[in-house]
């Protein structure tokens, strides 16, 4: 609760860098894949949002693509960010999940943000029921719905195969074109964000 909205992009590039692009975050060590988060510090803080991430992210230690990087935006954060991470080493705080600690964590000075492309936005919950639909279909190509189609006959049951193949086929080429055509990659300014979701929220 108090979390506004959130975005994923890629930030930490060297000024004067070049956009990024999904492949060239993957294969190169100039970019950290990051979220970017509005919320109302009113309802939630910024020590609990810190904690929050701490916990949630999937930190991969020897990456800077997926290391646990907080980007603070200003001298206040950078110091209750430095606060946080000082408090959090003393205190030994571990994460509940793998028992990393919190000394793992690296604090930077926000650099241009990007939104990353549209295909990476809530990529696993889309990929999720994405690939839930590929074992179906794969499940029915092996025969698993078979004795169900039995009484339909064998000519129906080879067309429903045909069906299901041609069907993934196209799911495909249609997962791996999004990945390809997928070029809307933009900077997102200062306070641009925050606007955005404030206007989406005044037209609730």
């Amino acid at each position: 609760d108090g979390i506004l909205a959130t975005t994923v992009g890629y930030t930490g590039g060297k000024p004067n860098a070049k956009a990024p692009t999904y492949d060239s975050v993957c294969y190169g060590r100039d970019w950290v894949e990051a979220v970017r988060v509005v919320y109302d510090d009113t309802i939630v803080s910024y020590d609990d949002v810190l904690h929050y991430f701490f916990e949630t992210q999937k930190p991969a230690l020897g990456s800077r693509q997926y290391a646990s990087m907080i980007f603070t935006s200003g001298q206040e954060e950078e110091v209750a960010a430095q606060e946080w991470l000082e408090n959090a080493i003393s205190n030994d705080l571990v994460r509940q999940k793998d028992n990393l600690p919190a000394s793992i964590t690296q604090i930077e000075p926000l650099t241009t943000f990007y939104k990353a492309e549209s295909f990476h936005q809530n990529y696993w919950p889309k990929r999720r029921v994405q690939f839930g639909i590929i074992a179906l279909l794969l499940a029915g190509m092996s025969g698993a719905y078979d004795s169900l189609l039995g009484p339909l006959g064998e000519e129906m049951v080879h067309t429903v195969h045909t069906a299901l193949e041609a069907v993934l086929e196209v799911g495909c080429v249609g997962l791996i074109a999004e990945k390809f055509l997928s070029k809307d990659v933009r900077e997102l300014k200062d306070g641009e964000f925050i606007r955005l979701v404030s206007s989406e929220e005044g037209t609730r």
